[in-house]
């Protein structure tokens, strides 16, 4: 799920994540995002997600594909709302998980410059709240909004429902 404003190079964006159980799986945010389609990796942008199984924090690289940067050893809670949030400049993100930074990481190979922000899970169910964006000094938190004003079953996609 990709929010369709505002395309970002610079600031931060932060959601709370929660995971009801152990399942494997992940999932975070998905920053930088440029050219999304139906699929699994049908995008460019960066991965930022959390494994409740694995312990670890996830950075990766989507290119239309899947590039795997760097998983962290890090403390997922279950049913707990955890704060993640990513800081990016130009050619670098760091990464923070409950107010402790996990990742730092420059781009060096394949930097992607700007793109949207969203919302990813990977073969796992998870909740999301208290998404939001901040460039410059100004903060804002993103709605989650159901289109017209009926829900239809996978009208986002199978894996996406309100609550």
């Amino acid at each position: 799920m990709v929010a369709d404003a505002p395309v970002m190079a610079r600031g931060e964006v932060g959601v709370e994540v929660y995971f009801p159980d152990r399942s494997a799986g992940n999932a975070g945010l998905i920053v930088k995002v440029d050219r999304p389609g139906i699929g699994a990796d049908a995008f460019t942008g960066y991965e930022i997600s959390l494994d409740p199984s694995g312990s670890f924090v996830r950075l990766g690289r989507h290119r239309r594909n899947w590039e795997p940067i760097r998983d962290v050893p890090c403390d997922v809670p279950l049913r707990r709302w955890i704060p993640l949030v990513v800081r990016m400049e130009e050619t670098s993100v760091e990464v923070s998980v409950n107010g402790t930074t996990m990742i730092r990481y420059e781009d060096k190979e394949h930097p992607l410059q700007a793109g949207l922000v969203g919302l990813r899970t990977w073969q796992r169910e998870a909740m999301f709240r208290n998404l939001w964006i901040k460039v410059g000094n100004r903060k804002k938190l993103l709605r989650f909004e159901v289109a017209g004003s009926q829900w239809a079953a996978g009208s986002v996609s199978g894996m996406w429902r309100p609550r």
